[in-house]
Order: C-alpha cells, then sequence, then structure tokens
C-alpha cells in the first residue's frame, strides 16, 4: 500500500435521516473521518441506507475526500452499491451496524479485512448464522461501551478479549446552550428519548410518570418536559392525564438542536432510568450542561454516570428507588450543582469530539501502513 492510498468503505444505517444516538454517532465518525482523509490523503466512501439519495452540503463533511451516498431505504440498492464499491477491495472496510453485518460475509470468506461497530440493545442479542459467522471474522469490533462489547461477546459465543471499548462522544457542532437560573418553587425533571411502544417498559419515561404523583406532595410546583416523539407518545400522555398530572407534564415531540438545548439548560434533573442504553448520548448532553443525572443501573450507562459523583444510579423499574433518588436531588440544590459539576468535568476528561477523533485515528492505518 503506497503513501495515500488508503482507501475506506463504511456502511451506516442512517447518518441525517434520524437524530438519535446512532446516527448522531455516524455523523461524528464521518466528520472525524474527514479529518483522517484530509491528514493522510485517504479516501472514503460511505453508504447510509435510510438517508436521502440528495446528499446536502454539511459541515460533518468536511472533506471533499469522503463521499456519502444514501439509498432511501432501498435494501437492494444499499446492498448492490456496498459489494460494487467492495469489489474494489479497499484497505478497511467498517461496518456501523450489527444489523449490516451479513453484508460483510464476502469479505470474511476472502479474508479481507472489516471491522465492526456495535451500539446497543440490538448487538446484545444472538444473531443469525451468517452474521455470527461473519462477525467471528472482524479484525475489530468498536463497542461503544463495555458492556455492549461483552454482552455482543457472550450472546454469540465469540472471544471478545481483542475488541476495543470506543466510547461515543457529542455532537461536535452542536454547543450547549447557558444554564438558566433555577427555580426553587418550579423544579424542572427532564427526559429526552425515543417514545417507542416497543420500548414503553425499557426506557422508564412512564416509570417517571408513574413517581411524579408522590413526588408532587413533596415538591407541589415539579415539572417533567418529555422531549422525543413515537407511536407510544399519545398512550403516555392520556396516561399522565390518568394520573391527575395536568399540566405539570409537558410533552414537546421532536424538537431542533437548539431547542432541545434550551430544555437542558433550564431542568435541574435529567432522568432516563433506561435499561436499554448501549451508552446514552443523552447523558452526555446533559453533562455538558452542568446537570445531574439520574439513570439505571443497566446497560452501559453506569460506564458514563458515575453513581454519586456524577449522578445518581437506580435498578431499573424499581419506583420507590426511583423516588428517593429524585427527591434526594431536588431538595439539595448544592448537591445538584456538585454532581453536575463532576459531570461536566468527565465529560471533559472522556467523551470529547477531540478524543473521540484521536482514537479513531489511534486505531485507523496510516497512510502507507498496513491495517491492523
Amino acid at each position: 500500500m503506497g503513501k495515500g492510498s488508503v482507501r475506506l468503505l463504511v456502511a451506516l444505517t442512517a447518518v441525517f435521516a434520524t437524530d438519535w444516538g446512532i446516527a448522531m454517532f455516524n455523523r461524528a465518525l464521518l466528520h472525524a473521518l474527514s479529518s483522517y482523509c484530509e491528514e493522510h490523503s485517504a479516501r472514503a466512501t460511505a453508504l447510509a441506507l435510510n438517508d436521502d439519495p440528495e446528499v446536502q452540503d454539511s459541515p460533518y463533511l468536511s472533506s471533499p475526500r469522503v463521499r456519502l451516498r444514501g439509498f432511501a431505504r432501498s435494501k437492494p440498492g444499499f446492498a448492490l452499491a456496498f459489494w460494487r464499491e467492495a469489489w474494489a477491495r479497499p484497505d478497511l472496510t467498517i461496518i456501523g451496524h450489527v444489523n449490516l453485518l451479513a453484508l460483510a460475509a464476502p469479505l470474511a470468506l476472502r479474508a479481507r479485512p472489516f471491522w465492526l461497530i456495535a451500539h446497543g440493545d440490538e448487538a446484545w442479542l444472538r444473531l443469525p448464522a451468517l452474521s455470527r459467522w461473519t462477525l467471528a471474522r472482524a479484525q475489530n469490533v468498536l463497542a461503544v461501551s463495555d458492556f455492549t462489547r461483552r454482552r455482543l461477546a457472550e450472546v454469540n459465543a465469540v472471544p471478545g478479549d481483542r475488541w476495543q471499548v470506543f466510547p461515543n462522544t457529542l455532537d461536535p457542532f452542536s454547543p450547549p446552550a447557558a444554564a438558566a437560573a433555577s427555580n426553587p418553587a418550579a423544579p424542572v425533571l427532564l427526559s429526552v428519548s425515543r417514545l417507542e411502544a416497543g420500548e414503553r417498559a425499557a426506557k422508564g419515561v412512564l416509570d417517571v410518570l408513574e413517581a411524579l404523583p408522590e413526588l408532587r406532595r413533596q415538591f407541589p410546583g415539579l415539572r417533567y418536559v418529555v422531549v422525543g416523539d413515537g407511536d407510544d407518545r399519545a398512550w403516555l400522555e392520556g396516561r399522565a392525564r390518568s394520573l391527575g398530572l395536568g399540566d405539570s407534564v409537558v410533552f414537546t415531540g421532536h424538537l431542533s438542536r437548539d431547542e432541545l438545548n434550551r430544555h437542558y439548560a433550564a431542568c435541574d434533573v435529567f432522568v432516563l432510568p433506561s435499561d436499554k442504553e448501549g451508552f446514552g448520548i443523552v447523558f452526555l448532553e446533559a453533562m455538558a450542561h452542568g446537570k445531574p443525572v439520574v439513570a439505571a443501573r443497566a446497560g452501559g450507562a453506569p460506564e458514563v454516570v458515575r453513581d454519586a459523583e456524577t449522578g445518581l444510579l437506580v435498578e431499573h423499574a424499581n419506583r420507590m428507588e426511583l423516588i428517593a433518588a429524585l427527591a434526594a436531588l431536588l431538595k439539595d440544590p448544592e448537591r445538584r450543582s456538585r454532581l453536575g459539576a463532576a459531570g461536566y468535568r468527565r465529560l471533559q476528561e472522556q467523551f470529547t469530539f477531540e478524543q473521540f477523533r484521536r482514537r479513531l485515528f489511534q486505531l485507523l492505518p496510516a497512510a502507507g501502513g498496513r491495517v491492523p
């Protein structure tokens, strides 16, 4: 491989098609790859299954050496384009989701180098036979948390010792808004989540709703803001009404990034006691605004939120423990401030985009080098 000849192929589910966790990771990945390609005279072709074919100019794609193509959810078109690109023998192929892993089977058969990026609960399940066979032949797996790394390896009976933990990061183009002044008479809880019926029990928004009547007896002005949308939103709104919560609960639906940042800035505690988080970018977003986090002691969340240091961890679906944790923070502004400040420091020490970029550069082949 001569100098300046490194070529990368990247297969992704979505980049700009959604604004949730995996797509956010993929935007950060492409932005880091843009920097890598400029520095090493490399080239990358990224294919996104769910994105529009017409990809708009974007600051995330900051180098003409990175080309992104969308396929508007056309699986045949996406697969055909992938195999055409793979036939040209890129130096490294990166598979951005376990559900795309079978695409790399021909690469595994020919001993061509490929990596997998493993995210959340979709990577915690036993994979189909072809995907398991392909996974066992991956040169590397970049898992967003050690929990995901271990779970993927254990459930699929594949040794995971050589795999890397590769944490998430914040959106590099979304600086947090200035924190708003707290109102002791009307404290605010915030959750940011997809609201899908199939995830009702897992995500924890229902648990917070059902904790609110008791919390409002202790803190009468308490408000709960839920940012996000999905097919479960109407049911959850109905549940809030049946609990007599009235206008103390606000479901905002999907928000722009600026509007979302304003809600982070205005809340007193961020809460998402979900057991489905492979990592939880929303925890980083709350930490960026200096907010304490209440999360579940499950999945990858404990690797992001340090119990009693940057927030509080509770058992998933344990309503009494959730009430106790939220009440402890709501009655103690100094503790909220201390935990929030520690969370901000942890973010700066571990999860900035520059650290994400540096980790990626350490793994990728330098121009003229060899793929690990």
